[in-house]
């Protein structure tokens, strides 16, 4: 079931992976677009191009690919886009941001053994 709210300034979604979850983001570099699932929607230098259309990675843990309808949590403030998730024994949280001097965007992906 999904959820959506606002808690402590940031929006927050609560649904499966797979529902995209689309969050803009810019700087005074760039404009860019996260979709709640580690990908990249969107990607522009601001006056110059379009870089990318769209990114996505395929995530797997020991070899099996992501649950799709795995429960995640999606927090959403300033230029920064967090999902948090858990899968085949795995908590993985994935943070995407711009800083606000360059024209990159930047994705961390942290995995813990769920305990």
């Amino acid at each position: 079931m999904e959820k959506f709210s606002y808690a402590d300034g940031a929006l927050v979604y609560e649904g499966d992976f797979s529902k995209r979850t689309y969050y803009d983001i810019s700087n005074n570099l760039l404009t860019a677009q996260f979709d709640g699932m580690g990908g990249i929607s969107k990607y522009a230098v601001v006056n110059k191009w379009d870089f990318i259309d769209c990114y996505y990675n395929q995530m797997s843990v020991n070899g099996e690919p992501m649950d799709m309808y795995a429960p995640k949590k999606v927090t959403m403030c300033g230029r920064t886009q967090t999902v948090e998730t858990a899968f085949n024994g795995a908590k993985i949280k994935i943070t995407q941001f711009a800083d606000p001097g360059t024209n990159a965007v930047f994705t961390e992906f942290e995995v813990k053994a769920e305990e």
